[in-house]
């Protein structure tokens, strides 16, 4: 996670994205992940990744996304 912010503060975002994916991999419901990791795609004008990372179900369950 340490090194996907790393990347996301210096604005690379493809190589952010990367690490965020790969930090996901290993743990559970990590809304901080979720969180960098839509940040990183609206970044990069992934609006359907955007969208999913942060309407994901088992990070906000009571969230209602459109």
């Amino acid at each position: 996670m340490s090194e996907g912010l790393k990347q996301y503060n210096a604005r690379h975002y493809h190589a952010a994205a990367e690490l965020f994916n790969k930090a996901e991999q290993g743990t559970l419901n990590n809304q901080q992940i979720h969180l960098y990791t839509g940040r990183t795609l609206e970044k990069l004008k992934d609006l359907p990744g955007t969208l999913e990372e942060y309407c994901d179900p088992r990070i906000s369950p009571t969230r209602i996304c459109f």
